[in-house]
């Protein structure tokens, strides 16, 4: 299968990342396959060394894959999922301002993957479970960032039990972008700022517990409360993320929520 020109994309490289990343899409190959050694990448796209070298690093860039050297090395598949992209750009939080846009199109998503999850058929028990603990675990507890990552888990569970496939992926890798910017949210504990976010933890909690029992009006129901008490705006932000962008902490009363 050797790679003749760009196949429509920027570079021969890409067109590789892009073949690569519809391999371990379409045939679902799980973390820790092994898609082979580099020089039979290579040859089988039949392209130079620094050729495979870069689509490579593009991949191991996305999170897709690894490179391990040495005895029993060779191209591990990372993550059985490819990041998002619009062109050849990932859709992807890093920095303050596109951590704020990703936050913006998971809230408008949460009623729709709660409905995914209530709806499907075959669903895992154990995640069924897992989401009743959390949905009383984020009631119970105080608002703090750990209480936070409660919420999260439980997003995941959502789309893990989600019977829309593209939705589970393109969630998936919002939230996990998401995640792995922001190190830290302060939450108000007194006004109107708290009393809203008690509003937010309940609608959290009800949505997991309305996917639970299968509940698709409830589901959709909360997941809009969700999305509409969350606070909205690009003027501020009330979370710290790492050096990727400004460091900064304000208070969870500004108009901007990193804690959808």
């Amino acid at each position: 299968m050797g790679v003749t020109d760009r196949d429509g994309f920027d570079s021969v490289p890409e067109a590789i990342r892009r073949a690569l990343e519809s391999r371990i899409s379409d045939m679902n190959l799980q973390p820790g396959h092994r898609l082979g050694l580099k020089s039979q990448l290579q040859a089988e796209f039949g392209v130079a060394g620094p050729t495979i070298d870069q689509a490579l690093q593009l991949l191991a860039n996305d999170g897709l894959i690894t490179v391990r050297r040495g005895p029993g090395g060779g191209v591990f598949v990372a993550r059985s999922h490819p990041v998002l992209r619009q062109g050849s750009k990932q859709l992807w939080a890093h920095d303050i301002e596109s951590l704020v846009e990703n936050i913006e199109l998971r809230e408008a998503l949460t009623g729709l993957l709660g409905v995914s999850a209530a709806r499907a058929k075959a669903r895992d028990q154990d995640k069924l479970n897992e989401l009743e603990t959390l949905a009383d675990a984020i009631t119970e507890g105080p608002a703090t960032f750990e209480n936070q990552k409660l919420i999260w888990r439980g997003h995941h569970l959502l789309a893990e039990l989600a019977d829309n496939a593209s939705l589970r992926i393109i969630y998936t890798n919002l939230l996990e972008a998401a995640e792995a910017l922001i190190i830290q949210i302060e939450f108000p504990n007194a006004g109107p700022g708290a009393d809203r976010e008690c509003l937010r933890r309940a609608a959290h909690a009800g949505l997991f517990r309305a996917v639970v029992v299968g509940d698709i009006h409830a589901a959709w129901t909360f997941g809009e409360t969700v999305r509409v008490v969350s606070p909205h705006g690009r003027d501020k932000q009330l979370f710290s993320v790492d050096g990727r962008g400004p460091s900064r902490l304000i208070s969870a009363e500004s108009p901007v929520t990193a804690a959808s």
